[in-house]
């Protein structure tokens, strides 16, 4: 049986993914704000690394640098041409972006993508945090 059933109404976990990763678009990949956010993720997700012992695992910054790992290996995988780079920005993982407001990070992936910021908002954003959240849990997946 797969992880989702239309006769139960579960939710596929990329779509818990995807919801939480646009969530946490608002601060971007950085641990120390990732925190309040953990939440929203399924335990398997952030725990699924082996570099988290046992001990580790009820420790909210261990969990955010975790996910944090995970979700910079999951944006840096979809590689360099211009929507690779245009999610990077998204989500701040390069020195350009890092810190940066939503906005500016909106920004700086439209100029990636040569289109305006409204453009990228409306037609490609939803799509590249779908594509992080199935990476994401297809790397949870089989590990």
């Amino acid at each position: 049986m797969d992880e989702s059933s239309p006769a139960t109404g579960a939710e596929h976990p990329v779509e818990v993914i995807t919801r939480a990763l646009q969530e946490l678009l608002r601060v971007g990949v950085r641990p120390a704000q990732m925190v309040r956010y953990l939440d929203l993720f399924p335990d398997a997700v952030i725990l699924a690394a082996d570099d988290l012992s046992p001990g580790d695992t009820t420790d909210p910054y261990l969990r955010a640098l975790n996910l944090a790992d995970r979700i910079t290996a999951a944006v840096r995988s979809l590689g360099e041409g211009a929507t690779g780079l245009a999610t990077q920005a998204l989500f701040g993982v390069t020195p350009e972006a890092r810190g940066q407001l939503l906005k500016h990070r909106r920004r700086i992936a439209a100029d990636q993508l040569g289109i305006m910021t409204s453009t990228f908002r409306s037609y490609y954003e939803d799509n590249i945090v779908a594509d992080v959240a199935l990476v994401v849990w297809t790397a949870n997946h089989h590990s």
